[in-house]
């Protein structure tokens, strides 16, 4: 019989002859470990009885299971680490180990937000020319600095614009910046092409008339104003110049011809004519006035 911490072993024999006899002898015990325990699996120790002094009895042996220690678990380590962009999330695996076995006893992967994008929906843009005259071909403004909280921002990386395209008539047009980078969100410049004044130039302001020709029949030539931006005109007289010029010298109203009547006497006739175009979307109006010089010879 076993003591309850096997400390000791007690032997027992009964006399064949007489049952009322029994010899008993209790020794000590000596342990070892023959299977140390680990997280998982359970070890085991062995005891062994001294002998004892009557021979009878033999040496006696038990094996008792050691309990398995279980898992210790270490501090929580991060593995797989992956940054989060402006683009897309971040993410890391929080993996707790076994101090002593190492095997992995927890595993959660952990998501990262992505990174906070800076708005420039405040910033001041500022383009090359806020506007310009029309002209008839096409116009593409160009943004010269757009500055944060007191910050330029550098295009290409911070920013990319947007810029109206093919646009030649007069109105109000919109440059859009966006963020980019560490940067987000919109903001909006305002680019303005004007009407522009049209401008005169050339005219036929100065004919001379053949003397023999217009005693025959009248003769007559057109101002041909020429503008800079295509327009139609009127025309006028504005003054004659020459008092004998009224008499003598006519003009179309529509189509701006001169026509010097039949046996105009020779000299020299001087009328002004104010030629008048009208205003479009792109062109202002415009009225001038030219002296045309007629030489009858």
């Amino acid at each position: 019989t076993w003591a309850a911490d096997c400390s000791e072993v007690t032997a027992s024999m009964t006399c064949e002859n007489d049952p009322a006899h029994i010899v008993e002898l209790t020794v000590r015990t000596t342990s070892e470990v023959t299977k140390q325990a680990s997280c998982t699996e359970e070890g085991n120790i062995r005891y062994t009885s001294e002998e004892f002094v009557n021979k009878h009895f033999e040496v006696q042996t038990k094996d008792v299971a050691i309990p398995a220690k279980g898992h210790t678990p270490a501090a929580t380590v991060r593995e797989n680490e992956k940054a989060a962009t402006y683009d897309a999330e971040g993410s890391y695996d929080e993996v707790v180990y076994c101090s002593v076995c190492k095997e992995e006893l927890s595993h959660e992967t952990k998501t990262v937000a992505k990174l906070a994008r800076t708005s420039i929906a405040s910033a001041k843009v500022t383009l090359a020319k806020a506007s310009s005259a029309y002209t008839g071909k096409v116009i593409t403004p160009a943004v010269k600095s757009v500055v944060l909280d007191g910050k330029t921002l550098k295009a290409g990386t911070d920013y990319t614009v947007t810029l109206p395209t093919g646009k030649k008539a007069v109105g109000s047009y919109t440059v859009t910046v966006t963020g980019k980078g560490s940067y987000g969100g919109t903001v909006n410049a305002t680019f303005k092409i004007k009407q522009v004044k049209n401008k005169l130039s050339t005219a036929t302001t100065k004919k001379t008339i053949s003397l023999a020709k217009v005693r025959k029949k009248a003769q007559s030539f057109k101002i041909a104003p020429s503008f800079k931006f295509k327009a139609t005109a009127a025309y006028a007289v504005s003054k004659y110049v020459t008092a004998k010029a009224s008499k003598y010298i006519t003009v179309n109203k529509k189509t701006g011809k001169v026509t010097v009547k039949k046996k105009t006497p020779k000299g020299t006739y001087k009328i002004k004519v104010k030629i008048t175009t009208k205003a479009t979307k792109n062109v202002k109006a415009l009225t001038v006035t030219k002296t045309i010089t007629i030489i009858v010879k």
